[in-house]
């Protein structure tokens, strides 16, 4: 198959996950051409990075809507709306939102596996190879994750089920669907090696370690720890958590940030997605009722810094009043409204990396970082003193922390909970087990 990329990014379209097409755009060069220069690798890269944002959107499926009304997290929707139905996880009419994104991840694994198939052709040299590869792998490990985490089984229930194929790399042929554990051992493979490759680099160039916008060593170690966690395996994810953990350049957000309108915490930042936009209101079409989220998420916490990224909504004549979440929304200033700005959207945040740590460290040293995070966090702190108290406050902090960002609904999934909050239906796996698309299953079976 004659493969030809563009210089700014790689348009290839996935044709249910058996077939990869190629979609030729207006700047185009053939790949042999395109990676006889470290250029060309940075810009194929580059590519990857923005077919990354194209699907982690603010408000799209993985980020505000799709997912986060899989978690019940807003309100305000019909039940014959196809919101209603993502809430009541009935999934047979929301098809076309699921190969969208369905394809849209294994369009990204595609991107990343055609430069890999270059990778080694000598052009790149020590730590620029390092960087790269490095950063492939770890991308390619993140985007199976996202599909195996939707379209997987519930962690806790894993069965022998081929669930999906572990790609890596680009043939025009079926691919081979894999058991779960068979999928996991081939994506921590994937993490071992980027992880022995970007490794050296940190200790080199402390800075670009730090640097939010691509999935560094910092980044790839948040998620060993989210997939150790996933995996059920404790050890591995304090391990990981803690090499995050460790770097003081990291630290919770507090009211100092808020009063600065920085609702996103953006110094907990390990890997996130940058945004340049003159857009200065985002997640204005959802909402949550302000009774739920005084009374139901943050009862006697008004001090609480996480409630100063709420707004209410201009009354519009309905009984029910609505808060808006400002959580990315750029910061007033009336003398650049007309330039872009930078908006950034965390994928791992340092307050993940408390939680799984309060989540597997014994109650007494998980209570210790509980109470650091309460006192950042300017909410109540009170201790948990068994098993189920923790589970308690795990879930709540969940519920609270990361609204807006589509991860509560994952970790209800892992913990296999039956009465999510705010669902009208017991959850099973009919409900965490995201059906394949009819056109994949149209192909493959």
């Amino acid at each position: 198959m004659n493969k030809l990329i563009n210089l700014l990014f790689l348009s290839v379209f996935v044709c249910g996950c058996s077939d990869w097409l190629t979609i030729m755009p207006k700047t185009q060069m053939p790949a042999d051409e395109m990676f006889k220069t470290e250029e060309g690798f940075q810009d194929a890269l580059t590519g990857v990075y923005i077919g990354f944002t194209d699907n982690y959107e603010i408000s799209g499926d993985f980020i505000s809507d799709f997912v986060e009304h899989l978690a019940c997290q807003w309100d305000g929707f019909t039940e014959e709306s196809k919101e209603g139905k993502m809430n009541r996880h009935e999934y047979f009419d929301l098809d076309s939102d699921i190969l969208r994104m369905f394809q849209g991840l294994y369009k990204s694994v595609a991107d990343v596996n055609i430069i890999l198939e270059y990778i080694e052709n000598g052009v790149l040299k020590d730590s620029e190879y390092r960087n790269i590869k490095g950063q492939l792998l770890a991308l390619r490990s993140f985007f199976h994750f996202e599909l195996i985490r939707l379209w997987g089984p519930m962690p806790t229930s894993v069965g022998g089920k081929k669930y999906l194929p572990y790609v890596t790399k680009v043939s025009v042929s079926p691919y081979e669907y894999h058991s779960y554990s068979d999928y996991m051992n081939l994506l921590n493979v994937d993490l071992d090696a980027a992880e022995a490759l970007l490794s050296p680099l940190t200790q080199s160039d402390s800075v670009k370690a730090l640097d939010a916008s691509f999935l560094y060593y910092n980044g790839t170690m948040a998620l060993r720890s989210r997939v150790a966690l996933w995996m059920q395996n404790k050890e591995d994810a304090v391990k990981y958590a803690n090499k995050v953990f460790g770097i003081k350049d990291y630290t919770l957000a507090t009211s100092a940030d808020v009063n600065n309108g920085d609702y996103s915490f953006s110094k907990e930042h390990i890997f996130a997605l940058s945004y340049s936009t003159k857009i200065k209101d985002f997640l204005s079409d959802v909402y949550i009722y302000e009774d739920v989220l005084n009374n139901t998420l943050f009862p006697d916490a008004f001090s609480d810094i996480r409630l100063a990224g709420w707004k209410l909504q201009e009354n519009d004549g309905e009984e029910m009043k609505k808060m808006t979440c400002l959580k990315f929304n750029l910061p007033e200033d009336e003398n650049s409204s007309d330039e872009e700005k930078q908006v950034s959207v965390p994928l791992f945040r340092l307050a993940e990396i408390y939680l799984t740590l309060m989540e597997c460290l014994d109650l007494e040293e998980a209570n210790k970082l509980y109470y650091s995070f309460c006192e950042a966090r300017r909410c109540p702190y009170k201790a948990f003193s068994d098993e189920a108290e923790r589970e308690q406050v795990l879930t709540m902090e969940y519920r609270k922390e990361f609204i807006g960002e589509g991860q509560l609904f994952y970790f209800y999934k892992r913990k296999g909970v039956r009465n999510m909050p705010r669902c009208i239906r017991a959850c099973g796996s009919d409900s965490y087990v995201l059906p394949l698309p009819r056109k994949e299953v149209d192909i493959n079976y």
